[in-house]
C-alpha cells in the first residue's frame, strides 16, 4: 500500500506530536509522582520497597510457545551430573523474582525465618474452611490466625530490563531482524559468576587423590557450598521465570543459566577428586566428597556434552512434531502423539486402533533410531569415565550403594524380580480380567488377533505404550454403583467457598497439627497455585521449589477444584516441608535421601487425604457417607490400571536398556528383545509381526525422552505402601488410610530432616523397621479388588496367565459357577427370585448387576458403557475439563465447540478462534469481518486497565510478592514512561513498514 506523499506527511506529523505529547505527558508524570513520594518520606512512610516481578513486553507474550527444555519436561536430565540438587533441577526450577536475578541468595541460608506478627483481624472475603472444632485440637486457633498472604494487592506492570531492551531495540533498527545474528548473552546475573573465583578453575587441578590433608579438604567444602550456592539460586530463579511465564526470552534466560551450572559441576568435580578421602576421618564428609565425584555426563568432553544434550533436544521436538493423518483422511497429517490417547479413548474401533498403533511407529521409529542408538553410546562413556562398567551401572549406582568400581551393596535387577513375583499373581488376575473385557469391546470377529490365553495385543489397550490402562475404566468397572464421593467433595469444596489456595491452606493445616512447624511466608505470597492465564506456564508436573535462599519455597501448580487436587496439595505441601526440614544439612545433603524416597512419602500424604472420616471432619463429605465395598473396589480397580500396570513395564523398559549398555543387544536385535522382554513381563504382543527394522521401543515417549532409570518409580511405588503401613499401623483395612497423630510421623520427620545423608535403605529402616524392600503392604492395599478379580474370573473360568496356546473367544456359555458367600458359604449364580426372575450376586453390601447369569457366564461380556462422547455417563469435575486454549494434556475433556489438538483445546473444524489476551472463544464468523482483523492475520485490541486482584478469590493472577508495599512511584512512573516510548517507537516503526 504506498500513500501520496501529503498524506504521508500528515500521518508522520500526527505521531511525532503523538510521541512528544505521550513524552511530555509522562514526564509530568514522573515529576508529580516524585514529589509525591519524597512528601510521603517525610511524613516517614515505610521505606521498604517491594520486589518487583519482572516480565515480558507485549510484544514478546505475543510469540508462539517455545520448546520446554529437556530437563524441564524430563526432571532426570541431571540425575547423575550432581547428587545434591536432584530435586529442583530435575523437576523445574522456578521463581517469580527477575527474568534476570539481580542479588544472591543470603548470606546465611540455613538460619530459620523470624516468626511473622500475626495480622489484625478484619474483613477477609470468602472464608478459607476450617475443620469444625470437634475434629481438631487445641493448636488449631493458632493455626488458623497464620497470614496466608491474602491482602489485596495492585497489579502493577514489571520491572524491565532496560539494557536488554535497547540492546533489541538497536539490533532490530540497524540490522532489520533479530535472527540474523547469533543471540547475545541476557542473563548478565549468572554469567557473572562465572571464574568468579578459584573453584571454576581447572587449569591448575593436581593429581587425583593427591591431597592428603583433611583440613584442606574441609576448607574447601565450604568454600565450594558458597559458590555452589550462588550458582543453584541463579539457576532456580530462572527457571522459576520460564515455567511461570514461558517466552523466548524466559527460556534463553534459563538456558544459560543451565549452561553456567553444567560449566561449575565439571570444574568442582574435578577439583574434588583431588584430595584423597582415605585421609578423612569424618564418615559425612568423605560421604559429600563422593557425591561431587559423581559428575554423570558432564565427564564427557564440551563436544560430547554439547551433542549429548542436542540428541535429547532433537528427539523432544521430532516427537512433538511428528504427525499421522487420521484413517481414511487425506494429508495434512496432523494428529499428534498427545491427540492420539484421547482418540483411542473415545473409538472402539479396533482397525483404527490398530492403524494408529502402527502408523505412529512408521512416522518416528525410523527417524530416533540413529539418535538413540548415539544416545546410548554417549550414555556409556559418561559412565565409564565416571569409573562404571557401562551405563546401566551407573544408573543402578544410587540403589545398589556402589562408587564406582567399587562391588554394589545390593543387587537390583534380582531386588526387582524378586518384588515382581510377589505382585505378580494380583497382576496376571488383573490381566485375565481385562483381557475378557477386551473380547466384549471390540468383538471376537475384530480381533483375531486377542485369545482366551495368550498376550493381549497392544493395540487394544488404548495407550500408544500400554503402560497405563485407565482409559478401559468405565467400560470395564466392577460396579456399576455411581462413583458420587468424588462429586460430593467437588459440591462440598464450592459450598465452604474453597479455591485453589484454600485447599493447599487446608493441607498445611494438616501437617501442622501433625506437628511440622510453621512454614516461610514465601508459600503464600510467591506461589503460584492455579493456572496464570496473563502468561504461557508449564503446568506439568505440579511441584514444590526450594529457591536456595534458605527461606524460599513455593509451589507451582495449576490446581483446579476437585478430589484429586486436593490430594495434589496434600502432597506437594509434603515436598516442602521435606525440602524445608533438610535445610540445616550442609549444601551436598540438601536432598531427599533417593528420588523414590521422596516420591513415596509425599504419595502416602496424598493417599492420607482421602481416607474418609478425615473429609467428614472437613465437611467435604456428609455426616452420613459411608465407604461402600463397591466403590472402593471401582476406585482401587482405576488405581491398578494407572499403577499397577506399570510396574512390569517399569521391568521391560530398564532390561532393555541394561542389555543395550551391555552390549547384549544391538540395532538388529531391539525389536526381538523387547516384544520378549513385553511378553515376558507384562504378558503384551504386537497386534501384527514386526521386523529389525521397526525400533518400536524408541516409538515410547517414556523409551525416547526418559533418559533415566525406571526403577525410581517401581521402587518408589513399593515403598508408598511400606511407609503407609508403618503410618496406620492399627488398620485393619489398609486401602481405607487412617488419621495420623503426631506419634505417628515422628521417624517421617526425621528422614526429611537428614536429607541426602542417608541413603534410601536407611531411610526405609527408620520408618519401616526393616531395610527390606517388600511387596506385601502393597498386596494388603489392593486386597479388595484381589479378592473380587480372583472371583469374577472364577465366576466365568477365565484363564489366568499368558502362556497357553491361543484358544479364541467363542460366543457359547461358560460352565455353571458356584461362588463364596461372605461368610464362606456356596453360592449359585444362577437363582430366581419367587417371580422367575434373577437375582442380582451381591457382594457384601452392594450389587453387582450382572443381568442375565447366561450373560454373565458368557466368554464374552458386555461392556458398562459405550466409549463415545454421546454415552459417557460420568460427570466430569472441573479438573476433568479445559476450555477453548486450555490444556488438555492429561485428557480433560474440552468444551465450548472446542476438541484437544497436541495437547491444547482447539476450536472445531469451520469455527474460528478469537483470542482476546490468553482468552481463546470459538465464533462462527471471521473476527477480521467483525472489525477486529488488523489486515495480516492478527487482531486490533485495546490496552487493557491497571487490575486489582486478591488472592483469596478464585482467581488465575500470581500470587503476591513477599513484601507487599508498593515500589516508589518515581520509579513507576519512569517505567511507564518507558513503555509509552516503547510503544510509540513501535507504532511508528510499523507505520513505517506498512505504507512504505
Amino acid at each position: 500500500m504506498r500513500l501520496t506523499e501529503p498524506l504521508r506527511a500528515l500521518i508522520f506529523g500526527l505521531l511525532t506530536i503523538i510521541c512528544f505529547a505521550s513524552a511530555d505527558s509522562t514526564r509530568n508524570a514522573a515529576a508529580t509522582q516524585h514529589q509525591e513520594a519524597a512528601h510521603a518520606e517525610s511524613k516517614q512512610l515505610p521505606k521498604q520497597q517491594s520486589e518487583s516481578e519482572s516480565s515480558l513486553s507485549p510484544e514478546e507474550k505475543a510469540d508462539p510457545k517455545p520448546e520446554p527444555p529437556a530437563n524441564v519436561e524430563n526432571p532426570s536430565n541431571f540425575d547423575m551430573s550432581s547428587q545434591w540438587s536432584v530435586t529442583n533441577r530435575k523437576e523445574e526450577i522456578e521463581t517469580t523474582k527477575e527474568l534476570v536475578p539481580q542479588s544472591g541468595p543470603l548470606s546465611k541460608p540455613t538460619e530459620e525465618p523470624k516468626p511473622e506478627p500475626e495480622p489484625v483481624p478484619g474483613s477477609r472475603g470468602p472464608p478459607v474452611p476450617e475443620p469444625p472444632s470437634a475434629a481438631i485440637d487445641d493448636e488449631m486457633e493458632q493455626i488458623s490466625a497464620e497470614d496466608y498472604g491474602d491482602n489485596k494487592e495492585s497489579a502493577k506492570p514489571d520491572e524491565v530490563d532496560n539494557d536488554v531492551i535497547q540492546q533489541l531495540v538497536d539490533r532490530f533498527l540497524n540490522t532489520g531482524s533479530t535472527d540474523e545474528e547469533k543471540e547475545a548473552k541476557v542473563n548478565k546475573a549468572a554469567q557473572a559468576l562465572v571464574n568468579s573465583s578459584a573453584y571454576w578453575d581447572m587449569s591448575s587441578i593436581q593429581a587425583e587423590r593427591s591431597i592428603k590433608d583433611p583440613a584442606m579438604a574441609k576448607k574447601w567444602m565450604d568454600g565450594y557450598s558458597a559458590e555452589a550456592q550462588k550458582v543453584l539460586y541463579q539457576v532456580t530463579t530462572a527457571g522459576w521465570s520460564y515455567v511461570t511465564s514461558v517466552s523466548h526470552l524466559t527460556k534463553q534466560i534459563f538456558d544459560e543459566a543451565e549452561e553456567v551450572l553444567s560449566e561449575f559441576v565439571k570444574s568442582s568435580s574435578k577439583q574434588a577428586k583431588q584430595f584423597d578421602m582415605s585421609s578423612v576421618d569424618d564418615p559425612l564428609l568423605r560421604k559429600q566428597f563422593q557425591m561431587l565425584s559423581v559428575d554423570g555426563m558432564n565427564a564427557l568432553n564440551d563436544a560430547s556434552r554439547q551433542e549429548f544434550s542436542q540428541i535429547q533436544s532433537k528427539i523432544n521436538k521430532m516427537i512433538a512434531e511428528a504427525g499421522i493423518c487420521e484413517m481414511d483422511k487425506p494429508p495434512p497429517c496432523l494428529l499428534k502423539h498427545a491427540d492420539i490417547p484421547s482418540v483411542l479413548a473415545r473409538k472402539n474401533n479396533a482397525e483404527n486402533a490398530q492403524y494408529i498403533w502402527m502408523g505412529w511407529r512408521s512416522a518416528i521409529a525410523p527417524q530416533l533410531a540413529p539418535l538413540y542408538e548415539r544416545l546410548m553410546q554417549l550414555t556409556n562413556q559418561g559412565a565409564t569415565l565416571n569409573g562404571f562398567s557401562d551405563g546401566g551401572s551407573m544408573w543402578r549406582s544410587p540403589y545398589e550403594l556402589s562408587i564406582e568400581s567399587s562391588t554394589p551393596k545390593r543387587n537390583m535387577v534380582e531386588e526387582l524380580n524378586r518384588l515382581f513375583s510377589q505382585i505378580l499373581p494380583f497382576y496376571k488376575q488383573l490381566h485375565a480380567y481385562v483381557r475378557r473385557q477386551l473380547a466384549g469391546i471390540f468383538g471376537i470377529a475384530n480381533t483375531p488377533q486377542l485369545t482366551k490365553d495368550g498376550p493381549i495385543p497392544a493395540h487394544l489397550l488404548k495407550t500408544i505404550s500400554a503402560d497405563n490402562w485407565a482409559a478401559l475404566y468405565h467400560e470395564t468397572k466392577p460396579f456399576e454403583s455411581d462413583e458420587t464421593r468424588t462429586e460430593q467433595v467437588l459440591e462440598h469444596l464450592h459450598k465452604l467457598n474453597y479455591t485453589a489456595k484454600g485447599m493447599f491452606v487446608q493441607a498445611y493445616k494438616y501437617f501442622k497439627q501433625l506437628g511440622f512447624g510453621k512454614l516461610p511466608k514465601s508459600l503464600w505470597t510467591k506461589s503460584v497455585f492455579s493456572r496464570t492465564w496473563s502468561k504461557d506456564m508449564v503446568c506439568n508436573p505440579p511441584v514444590a521449589y526450594d529457591m536456595r535462599d534458605g527461606n524460599d519455597y513455593r509451589i507451582k501448580a495449576c490446581a483446579q477444584l476437585g478430589d484429586s487436587d486436593f490430594k495434589m496439595a496434600h502432597r506437594l505441601i509434603a515436598q516442602v516441608y521435606y525440602e524445608y526440614f533438610y535445610r540445616e544439612q550442609p549444601l551436598p545433603f540438601r536432598e531427599a535421601a533417593n528420588p523414590s524416597t521422596l516420591t513415596a512419602i509425599i504419595n502416602v500424604f496424598s493417599l492420607l487425604a482421602s481416607n474418609i472420616d478425615y473429609l467428614k471432619s472437613l465437611q467435604l463429605l456428609p455426616a452420613n457417607a459411608n465407604d461402600s465395598h463397591a466403590a472402593r473396589v471401582n476406585e482401587l480397580y482405576l488405581q491398578a490400571l494407572e499403577e499397577v500396570v506399570k510396574l512390569p513395564f517399569d521391568l521391560v523398559v530398564d532390561n532393555w536398556r541394561f542389555n543395550i549398555f551391555e552390549g547384549r543387544t544391538n540395532k538388529d536385535t531391539w525389536n526381538d528383545d523387547w516384544w520378549r522382554l513385553s511378553e515376558h513381563y507384562q504378558g503384551v504382543k504386537p497386534p501384527v509381526p514386526r521386523t529389525a527394522t521397526d525400533f518400536d521401543a524408541i516409538a515410547t515417549p517414556a523409551i525416547a525422552q526418559m533418559h533415566f532409570p525406571a526403577m525410581r518409580h517401581f521402587i518408589g511405588y513399593i515403598m508408598q505402601f511400606q511407609f503407609l503401613k508403618a503410618l496406620c499401623q492399627n488398620k485393619t483395612n489398609l486401602s481405607e488410610g487412617c488419621r495420623l497423630q503426631k506419634s505417628s510421623v515422628e521417624n517421617v520427620k526425621k528422614v526429611m530432616m537428614l536429607g541426602s545423608s542417608i541413603n534410601w535403605v536407611d531411610a526405609l529402616k527408620m520408618i519401616t523397621g526393616s531395610d527390606q524392600l517388600d511387596a506385601r503392604p502393597l498386596l494388603e492395599y489392593y486386597e479388595p479388588l484381589i479378592s473380587w478379580l480372583g472371583n469374577a474370573n472364577e465366576r466365568v473360568q477365565v484363564t489366568v496367565g499368558w502362556e497357553g496356546a491361543g484358544v479364541p473367544f467363542t460366543d457359547g456359555p461358560t460352565q455353571p459357577w458356584a461362588g463364596r458367600d461372605d461368610d464362606g458359604g456356596v453360592r449359585g449364580i444362577e437363582e430366581l427370585n419367587g417371580e422367575g426372575d434373577w437375582l442380582n450376586v451381591r457382594c457384601g453390601d452392594d450389587e453387582q448387576d450382572l443381568g442375565d447369569p447366561s450373560e454373565a457366564s458368557s466368554e464374552v461380556p458386555v461392556p458398562r458403557t459405550n466409549a463415545s462422547d454421546a454415552n459417557l455417563q460420568h460427570v466430569l469435575s472441573e479438573d476433568q475439563v479445559a476450555f477453548p486454549g486450555g490444556d488438555c494434556s492429561k485428557g480433560q475433556e474440552c468444551l465450548l465447540d472446542s476438541t484437544c489438538k497436541s495437547g491444547m483445546c482447539e476450536c472445531n473444524e469451520g469455527l474460528y478462534t478469537l483470542k482476546i489476551g490468553n482468552t481463546h472463544n470459538c465464533v462462527p464468523g471471521n473476527p477480521a469481518d467483525a472489525g477486529f482483523g488488523d489486515g495480516h492475520g492478527g487482531l486490533v485490541i485495546g490496552l487493557f486497565p491497571e487490575e486489582k486482584i486478591s488472592t483469596l478469590e478464585p482467581s488465575g493472577e500470581p500470587e503476591p510478592s513477599a513484601k507487599p508495599e508498593l515500589e516508589p512511584k518515581a520509579k513507576s512512573a519512569e517505567r511507564h514512561a518507558l513503555s509509552s516510548r516503547l510503544f510509540i517507537t513501535s507504532l511508528w516503526v510499523l507505520t513505517w513498514t506498512l505504507f512504505d
